[in-house]
């Protein structure tokens, strides 16, 4: 029987050892894969689908940042949501408005999250903003309404 192990030196270069019968290692190496840049990706990560007609049409728009810029205009949201709900003079009749707003930043959540994994380009601010945006939002809407109908 033989066994197989398999490296990557400090190099770069994937080392292999194979042991044979008579317990001789014998050794090979091979240039290690190279990966997939990310701007013949669209600028997202390496194992995305390949770019639909809107990322094809706009390369140069920075695709692998756009589910943090959803979660920024869903924290953007929040001071909007207090403003329009505690100043009844801009506009009294706001409650489809509110909940418009707070519809939009839920599909916004869905949305950032479901581009992150789907385009490979996670990141450790996102996965933290991400669920602070949403409790925030949602903390938000519950004070409001308790303050108001509480």
């Amino acid at each position: 029987s033989s066994s197989n192990t398999s490296g990557v030196n400090a190099g770069g270069v994937a080392l292999s050892a194979v042991s044979n019968r008579g317990g001789e290692v014998e050794e090979s190496s091979a240039a290690a894969p190279t990966t997939t840049s990310s701007s013949t990706k669209g600028g997202v990560g390496p194992n995305a689908p390949p770019p639909g007609p809107l990322r094809r049409l706009l390369p140069k728009f920075p695709w692998h940042e756009l589910p943090n810029y959803l979660t920024y205009a869903r924290c953007i949201s929040i001071p909007i949501f207090l403003a329009l709900s505690y100043y009844p003079v801009i506009m009294p009749n706001r409650a489809p408005v509110l909940s418009l707003l707070f519809a939009v930043a839920s599909i916004t959540d869905w949305f950032d999250g479901f581009l992150a994994r789907r385009w490979d380009v996670t990141s450790p601010f996102g996965a933290f903003l991400d669920p602070v945006a949403d409790k925030l939002m949602v903390s938000t809407a519950l004070i409001v309404l308790a303050g108001r109908y509480g």
